[in-house]
């Protein structure tokens, strides 16, 4: 139980640091250019990749996809609690599904292939998103 709640807390900050970093890449782009906050975002994230080969490319890839992924779910929940839209609501709904099935997808990657690094706290994220959605 305390290492599911320690995963839990791991993936809320995971998140909240990455909302945080892409909301002042967004807010900075607005400001500074006129291309949209989201390649910023992107970018952002594409550039950790920079430079990594083989498995440490291939977790960080899966990593930071769960991240976006759960991103994409606060987004669309907010949208499905505040538009009056069906077309939208029935987007949200799908995109919700969507991405939660490949966040347990990925994360059973990374459990299959790399859980002899469960020491490393930085992968306690994909460790317990099984557990958050069981």
């Amino acid at each position: 139980m305390k290492k599911i709640i320690i995963g839990v807390i791991v993936v809320i900050l995971a998140v909240v640091i990455g909302y945080q970093a892409a909301l002042m890449k967004v807010v900075k782009s607005e400001n500074n250019t006129e291309e949209g906050g989201m390649s910023h975002t992107m970018d952002g994230m594409t550039a950790e990749l920079a430079g990594l080969s083989g498995d440490k490319l291939d977790k960080a890839f899966l990593e930071l996809m769960i991240v976006h992924h759960e991103g994409a779910i606060v987004m669309a929940e907010q949208v499905l609690a505040e538009t009056k839209r069906p077309e939208l609501q029935e987007m949200a709904k799908t995109i919700i599904a969507a991405q939660q099935r490949e966040i347990e997808m990925m994360g059973s990657w990374l459990d299959a292939w790399f859980k002899s690094d469960d020491t490393n706290m930085g992968d306690g994220m994909a460790h317990t998103e099984e557990h958050i959605h069981d």
